[in-house]
Parts: C-alpha cells; structure tokens; sequence
C-alpha cells in the first residue's frame, strides 16, 4: 500500500491523522525539485521576436493578438530590469510589423475565418463585428471580411443566423412537446432579441410548426 493510501487508511480508522505534507516530503526524499520561476527577460528584439514565434503558433492570432501578448513581456521585463518604455514599445511594434510584412500574420485571412464560424454558429453581423474587435482586429479588415460574407452569401445572412441560433438552442420547432414550445415562444424570442437577431426575423423562424418546416428552410437558404 502506498504511503499516502496507508496514511488515509489509518486515519479513517481512527489510527493516525492524515498528514498534508507527508506527500510533498516524501516527492522531495524522490529527488523532486521545485520548479523555480523563471525571470521576465529584457523585451529585446531578438526575445520578442521569438515570443512572437512561439505564440503564432500556437495561438494563430491576429496582430492584435500578436500586440496585446508581446506588450505583457514587455512591462515584465521593464519591471525586472528597467529601461526605456517607449523604446521598449517601439521594439515591440517591429516585431508586430515584421510578422505581418512576411505573411507570418494575416489579418484578413484571420478576420474571414472567425467571421465564417461565427455567423455558422447563429451569431449576428453586428456581434461577429464587436467580437473581432475585442480580439484585436482592425475595423477597417473586420468591414472587408463581413462585407465579402455579405456579397458571397445568396440568402440573407441575417436569416441563416436566425437559423443557425435557433438550432443551436433547440428553440422553436426544435422542442418536439408543443405546449412546451408555446410557452417558450415568447421567452426564446426575447433571448433572441438579446443576441441582436431583428424581431421580425426571429418571429418567422420561431414560428415554424414542425421541424420538418425549420429543415426545408434550413435547406433553401443553405449557400
């Protein structure tokens, strides 16, 4: 038996009383060391750039992302060692700048893709905007990237949301019980509002009697 489990055992049966610090005594007797915390480093260039790297990779972000992620090296280094701020910052936007100038970022590529799966998802082009925002991209790229959706789309976008919403809360011809969905009507429609879907809109999607109704929708306005 394991000393932990010896330990457990005696005091349930009222032997002995667990001890916290018999395990983290006996991982040290095992050679264990305690991991130290490493030191900010100084936001050099050739520092950041590698954060950048590592981060690209792993997280795909935006430039803004990118920025946001570098500028906390940057005040734990600065803490750490001191310097300069604005040069600091300085260096850091170099590094910002030379990942999009080799493609390594691509901020429309980026805005395309989380404007595709948002709008997959049910939610509405005034939301996809305001999200993409929060993230960091440029409003300038959020406009192209949904106005492309818009011009691609051969239904209304605002629809295929609704109805993407829709499924993806299980509301209206979703719930098979019909005196359930009547006295959810309004209350899904109220949720709907919230999510920024226009009244009128959520109404027609809503109000479809069988899901059979929702599927030959779903189905028509399907690009």
């Amino acid at each position: 038996m394991a000393d932990d489990d010896r330990d457990v055992s005696q005091s349930v049966a009222g032997v002995g009383r667990y001890d916290p610090e018999a395990g983290r005594a006996s991982g040290a007797r095992r050679g264990r060391k305690p991991r130290e915390k490493k030191k900010p480093k100084k936001p050099t260039d050739r520092y950041l750039t590698n954060v950048a790297k590592w981060y690209i990779e792993r997280y795909n972000p935006c430039s803004g992302g990118l920025r946001r992620a570098l500028m906390k090296r940057v005040n734990k280094g600065l803490r750490e060692h001191g310097g300069d701020r604005d040069e600091a910052i300085e260096v850091m936007e170099g590094v910002v700048k030379k990942m999009v100038d080799n493609g390594t970022i691509n901020d429309l590529s980026f805005a395309r893709r989380w404007v595709a799966s948002y709008h997959r998802r049910g939610v509405t082009l005034r939301d996809i905007a305001q999200r993409l925002r929060a993230k960091g991209v440029p409003r300038t790229v959020i406009d192209e990237a949904i106005k492309e959706l818009e011009e691609a789309a051969e239904h209304d976008p605002a629809l295929q949301a609704a109805v993407a919403y829709v499924r993806r809360r299980r509301f209206g011809p979703w719930r098979m019980d019909p005196r359930k969905r009547e006295e959810r009507r309004e209350k899904d429609l109220a949720a709907m509002a919230r999510a920024g879907h226009r009244y009128h809109i959520a109404k027609r999607v809503l109000e479809l009697e069988t899901l059979e109704d929702y599927l030959t929708l779903e189905e028509e306005i399907r690009d």
